[in-house]
């Protein structure tokens, strides 16, 4: 079975340029995030971190929008 270069190619597009820029901002959310960071207290980065674990319903480290939503909702009440 021979395979067809030009059609491999056509499926695996890849732009550097959104790449780079992704990589760009990255960088910047991780140096933003650091920043933010080294201004808190320890007693302030564990009340996050346990605010954090609350939101995250299922324990995946990520907080969706739902969540957040949820969390939103549940602490206005």
């Amino acid at each position: 079975m021979k395979i067809d270069e030009n059609a491999i190619k056509s499926k695996l597009k890849l732009n550097f340029g959104h790449l780079k820029n992704f990589n760009n901002t990255h960088k910047l959310k991780k140096a933003t995030l650091t920043y933010i960071a080294s201004q808190l207290n320890e007693t302030e980065i564990c009340e996050l971190g346990k605010l954090f674990r609350s939101l995250d319903k299922n324990y995946d480290g990520v907080l969706s929008i739902e969540e957040i939503l949820a969390g939103f909702i549940q602490k206005t009440i």
